[in-house]
C-alpha cells in the first residue's frame, strides 16, 4: 500500500470509527491504525525479538560450565533483560510459528548489528563507543517520546 494510500486509510479508519477512538482514548490508550502486515512485522522487532533474545543470553549463560559460580554476580541488569525468558513456552513457540517471517527478518537484522558490535569489540576500535552512544541517543529519544503519549 502506498504512502498516500495507507494515509487515506487511517483518516477514513479515524472519520469512521471515531466511537472507537473516543473509548480507547478515554481509557488512556493511544489509538494507532495501521495495516495487519505492519502490526506483524513491528510486534515481531519489539515484542517477539525481545523474547528469543532473553531466552537465547540464559541459554547462553546458563550452559557455560562456569555458571554456577557466574550466577553468583548476575544481578538487576540479567535479572531485567532475562525476564522474557519467563514467559510461558507453548505461548512463545505459537508466537514465533505464527509470525516467522517476520521474526526471521528482525533476527537477521539484530544479527547484523552484533556482527557490527562484534567486529568493533574485537578491533578494539574507537567507533565502540560511539555505537554505544547512538544507542543511548536512540533509546533516549524513544522514552522521550514515550513519556510523551500520556
Amino acid at each position: 500500500m502506498s504512502a498516500d494510500k495507507k494515509s487515506r486509510f487511517t483518516r477514513a479508519c479515524v472519520l469512521q470509527d471515531r466511537p472507537l477512538v473516543e473509548l480507547v482514548e478515554k481509557m488512556g490508550a493511544n489509538p494507532l491504525f495501521i495495516t495487519a502486515p505492519e502490526h506483524d512485522s513491528f510486534v515481531a522487532g519489539i515484542s517477539h525479538l525481545p523474547l528469543i533474545l532473553s531466552s537465547t543470553l540464559v541459554m547462553a549463560t546458563t550452559k557455560s560450565p562456569v555458571w554456577e559460580k557466574m550466577s553468583g554476580l548476575a544481578a538487576r541488569g540479567y535479572r531485567d533483560v532475562t525476564r522474557l525468558a519467563s514467559q510461558h513456552p507453548r505461548m512463545n513457540r505459537d508466537i514465533c510459528l505464527t509470525n516467522r517471517e517476520n521474526i526471521l527478518l528482525w533476527i537477521d537484522e539484530f544479527s547484523r548489528e552484533l556482527s557490527r558490535f562484534r567486529q568493533l569489540v574485537a578491533d578494539s576500535s574507537e567507533d565502540l563507543e560511539k555505537a554505544f552512544m547512538e544507542a543511548r541517543q536512540a533509546r533516549e529519544s524513544w522514552l522521550d517520546d514515550y513519556d510523551k503519549r500520556d
